[in-house]
C-alpha cells in the first residue's frame, strides 16, 4: 500500500487504520521530506511493530519524474490502490488500465 503525505497527521491515521483495521502487511509512506520527516521515525516503529513492514521515502508527488521512480519502485503485487492524503483522499489506482 502506497500513502502520499504518509509522515502527515492524517497520512499516519490511515497507515495505523489500515495495519490494525484491515491486517495491511506491507506499507511503503511518500512525503517530500521522507525519514527525515516530523515525527517519521517513530511512525515507522510504531507501525513496524504493529506488525506491517513499513518503507518511508522522499517524494514530491507533484514533481512527475520523481513519481514516476516512486511508482516504478513499488512491487508489482503491491500495486493495488494508492491513497493520496493531500487531494483529498482520493484512491487511485496504479496499474494502468
Amino acid at each position: 500500500m502506497l500513502i502520499t503525505g504518509g509522515t502527515g497527521a492524517l497520512g499516519a491515521l490511515v497507515a495505523r487504520h489500515l495495519v490494525v483495521e484491515h491486517g495491511i502487511p506491507s506499507i511503503v509512506l511518500a512525503s517530500r521530506r521522507g525519514i527525515e520527516a516530523e515525527r517519521a521515525p517513530e511512525l515507522q516503529t510504531e507501525l513496524t511493530d504493529l506488525g506491517a513492514q513499513v518503507t518511508i521515502v522522499a517524494c514530491d508527488v507533484s514533481d512527475r519524474t520523481e513519481l514516476e521512480a516512486l511508482l516504478d519502485s513499488v512491487p508489482e503485487a503491491f500495486r493495488s490502490l494508492a491513497w493520496s492524503m493531500p487531494l483529498g483522499c482520493s484512491m487511485t489506482a496504479l496499474s494502468p488500465p
